[in-house]
C-alpha cells in the first residue's frame, strides 16, 4: 500500500478507538499525518502492521497518562469504567 493509504488506515482506527484509550484520541486530535508517516517509517506495510506501529506509541502515551490522572476505576452499580476522581458518567440512573 501507499503511504497515504496507510495513513488512512491508521487514522479510520484511531477514530475506532478514540474513546478506547488515550494514546489514540491524541493521534486524532494532535498527530498530523507527517507525525502518523514518521511513527509508521517504511511505506512497505500492511495498514495492520502500519497500526501496530502508531500503537506502540500510543500506548506509551496511555502508560504517561495514566501515571497523570491515575487508573480507571470500575462502578460497582453498572459496570461503568472511568477515570479516578470522578464519578460514574450513569450515576443517575444508580438512583
Amino acid at each position: 500500500m501507499n503511504l497515504p493509504e496507510l495513513i488512512a488506515a491508521v487514522k479510520k482506527h484511531a477514530m475506532d478507538n478514540y474513546e478506547a484509550s488515550f494514546g489514540w484520541s491524541e493521534v486524532i486530535e494532535c498527530w498530523e499525518d507527517n507525525d502518523i508517516a514518521e511513527a509508521i517509517g517504511d511505506a512497505d506495510l500492511t495498514p495492520t502492521e502500519a497500526i501496530k506501529r502508531v500503537a506502540d506509541f500510543v500506548s506509551i502515551r496511555d502508560e504517561r497518562y495514566r501515571e497523570a490522572v491515575g487508573p480507571e476505576v470500575e462502578c460497582p452499580e453498572c459496570g461503568t469504567k472511568f477515570g479516578e476522581n470522578t464519578a460514574c458518567p450513569n450515576w443517575r440512573s444508580h438512583e
